[in-house]
């Protein structure tokens, strides 16, 4: 039996795809999620390793808030459309940003403004950890969909289980 007899992946979410931010029209990211290699990669660059005194490696310290960042880090690979204008509505309740840009200036992608806001801003935070989350979920709704379409196909009958209790 060939693997493609009894294995097909559908929708590969680990190809990037652009996501809208309906909070600030005109921007987008180009968001791609990992594999489950790459997942687990990610949560092994959380974890640190402490030496004692003596240089002997100690416990093995876990920081959740480094694999988020990391994930995000790893998951946005592009923007268009952030403006001076958006720069702000993603610095707001921030103390640590002040936006000098103009509204309409628009702001390319680079990686150390990508960490900045991810360091800085809870709003861009959110609206990345919200569109990975919508992936995922929009990927596992599709796989559904197609389950139930497959069940609904024509010249598809269902055959309803044994009764294990009859026989006893």
């Amino acid at each position: 039996m060939e693997l493609s007899d009894i294995l097909e992946v559908t929708d590969d979410l680990t190809q990037p795809r652009w996501v809208e931010c309906p909070e600030v029209p005109g921007f987008a990211i180009f968001l791609r999620l990992p594999d489950v290699p790459g997942l687990r990669g990610l949560a092994l660059q959380a974890v640190s390793t402490a030496r004692d005194r003596a240089g002997a490696e100690g416990l093995a310290e876990f920081d959740p808030g480094a694999v988020g960042l990391r994930l995000t880090d790893y998951s946005v690979q592009d923007w268009r459309g952030l403006t001076g204008k958006g720069l702000r509505y993603f610095s707001e309740g921030s103390r640590n940003l002040n936006i000098k840009a103009p509204d309409d200036v628009e702001i390319s992608f680079n990686r150390q403004v990508l960490e900045i806001l991810l360091k800085w801003s809870s709003r861009f935070y959110e609206f990345v950890d919200r569109s990975w989350r919508n992936q995922e979920i929009q990927g596992l709704q599709a796989r559904e969909d197609d389950e139930k379409n497959s069940l609904n196909a024509p010249g598809t009958t269902l055959t309803p289980a044994p009764d294990n209790a009859a026989g006893a």
